[in-house]
């Protein structure tokens, strides 16, 4: 069945083209959209997608007077790419150059080996891209700048969070607020949790203050969603951090609804495994698997993950359940808790050291604020 999706996608993407030659439809503007990458000062890695537009594409567009008109057809370009397969893509950094091709879907992905770091001091670090079009196609070349994080010495721990539900109100446990969510509004319409970023800053920052630890976003959104994230994030001061997030194309090894459970624990075993000197903090919600999949990384690295924060999104029957976990999870010497807002996760945070005393209050009265100010 995959197989057949996939060769019906592949024909009418075909079809889409000739009808552009047939019609005298000029090719538009191809633009390269880098994700953040990530990685050490041996290797980094760094992925990306090369797509054509006919008209202004639609990225970073967070203006605060969007209607939902605008929203509504922002979120269909957004979905309705057009990728541009079989692009050369060049990387530079420092003195390393390295090329690679797009897949069917536009996507590239470079695994690079510098000899040195142009800044050995710098958390983000700047990649050159530049891309030539295929077949001789009427593209101009496209250039843009990549950024790769590389944890810093001082770091103490990394953080991996879920996105929907976890920092940004999504209703993911709910079809219909969901869709009206992601179609009706802007990056600067939707709603982080209170104290989400205060929070993050705290463990960004450490028990020390100044550690500079890594963030990673994991999340079964689509790629298609990536700027709006970035923005939201941007916006809301949430820390900067490489989002990894899934492809929903067709491939011959791959249906659209691949497993939100698959995505998640490979991505998060990625990440443990690049840095496998650094331990870890989870933070994800209650609405769909998280506490599972976080339960099975505590087994998978023992020693490696110093606690697991779940916000409670869901039913009274589903934080039982979770309770129930928690108590397996504590068995191996990790805390699991089932937090209502982010200030009960950071008094724990606290507790045993991952975030500075002098934080907490702060979390605590954006909680407050919030409560008082619900919808400012």
């Amino acid at each position: 069945m995959t197989h057949l999706l996939y060769r019906l996608e592949t024909r009418i993407d075909n079809l889409r083209a000739r009808l552009r030659v047939r019609l005298g439809i000029k090719p538009g503007a191809a633009v390269i959209v880098p994700y953040r990458g990530f990685g050490d000062a041996r290797r980094q890695t760094l992925s990306g997608r090369v797509l054509t537009y006919r008209r202004t594409p639609v990225l970073s567009d967070a203006r605060d007077e969007t209607t939902l008109w605008e929203n509504l057809v922002a979120a269909y370009r957004r979905f309705e790419t057009d990728e541009l397969p079989g692009a050369l893509v060049q990387a530079t950094y420092g003195a390393l150059v390295a090329e690679t091709v797009t897949d069917e879907e536009g996507y590239f992905h470079f695994e690079l080996q510098p000899e040195q770091l142009t800044d050995s001091g710098a958390i983000w670090h700047s990649v050159d891209l530049v891309h030539t079009a295929p077949h001789g196609a009427a593209y101009a070349p496209a250039r843009a700048a990549g950024q790769v994080l590389i944890p810093p010495p001082s770091s103490g721990f990394g953080v991996i969070s879920d996105i929907d539900d976890t920092i940004l109100q999504s209703g993911a446990i709910r079809p219909v607020e969901l869709l009206r969510n992601t179609l009706l509004r802007s990056a600067r319409q939707r709603l982080p949790f209170a104290g989400v970023a205060e929070f993050y800053q705290a463990l960004a920052a450490g028990q020390s203050g100044r550690a500079g630890n890594p963030i990673f976003y994991v999340s079964s959104s689509p790629w298609n969603l990536y700027d709006l994230l970035v923005d939201f994030m941007e916006i809301n001061d949430i820390p900067a951090g490489p989002l990894l997030l899934r492809d929903i194309g067709i491939e011959t090894d791959r249906f659209i609804t691949s497993s939100h459970h698959d995505h998640k624990s490979a991505q998060i075993a990625r990440i443990l495994d690049a840095y496998p000197n650094l331990d870890f903090v989870l933070l994800g919600d209650s609405g769909q698997h998280d506490p599972e999949i976080y339960a099975q990384m505590v087994s998978a690295y023992p020693r490696r993950i110093r606690a697991v924060y779940i916000r409670h999104v869901a039913s009274p029957a589903r934080g039982a359940a979770i309770e129930d976990l928690a108590r397996r999870v504590q068995a191996e010497g990790v805390d699991l808790l089932l937090a209502d807002d982010s200030a009960a996760a950071a008094q724990h945070a606290a507790q045993i050291g991952l975030i500075a005393p002098s934080a907490l209050p702060i979390v605590e009265a954006a909680g407050r604020q919030a409560r008082r100010h619900p919808y400012s």
